[in-house]
């Protein structure tokens, strides 16, 4: 019987993927790309997120359900991205959820 980890379950499969406009902006504001971000979240990267949460993400991309990451873009704007597995990706900034 084999263990599978998390490395396993990667890359997360990015689809219906969605951006507010505030989020938009601010990336765009700071010289990157949403697809920077997603590229991150997709290798399972939850950037700034504690170690704690991560490993929430680690079980949760396991069992097929929802993850997160949180990233600062270089202007130091707050931005999380949120993939219910197999449905969607949301990319927001943090008042708008």
């Amino acid at each position: 019987m084999s263990t599978k980890t998390k490395d396993d379950y990667l890359p997360i499969e990015i689809i219906n993927a969605t951006v507010t406009p505030a989020a938009a902006s601010a990336i765009e504001r700071a010289g990157q790309t949403v697809e920077e971000l997603l590229d991150l979240h997709r290798q399972g990267d939850w950037g700034n997120l504690t170690d704690e949460d991560g490993e929430v993400c680690d079980r949760a991309l396991m069992n097929g359900s929802t993850v997160k990451s949180e990233f600062f873009t270089n202007r130091f704007d707050r931005v999380f991205v949120y993939t219910a597995i197999g449905e969607y990706t949301q990319v927001y900034l943090p008042d708008e959820r």
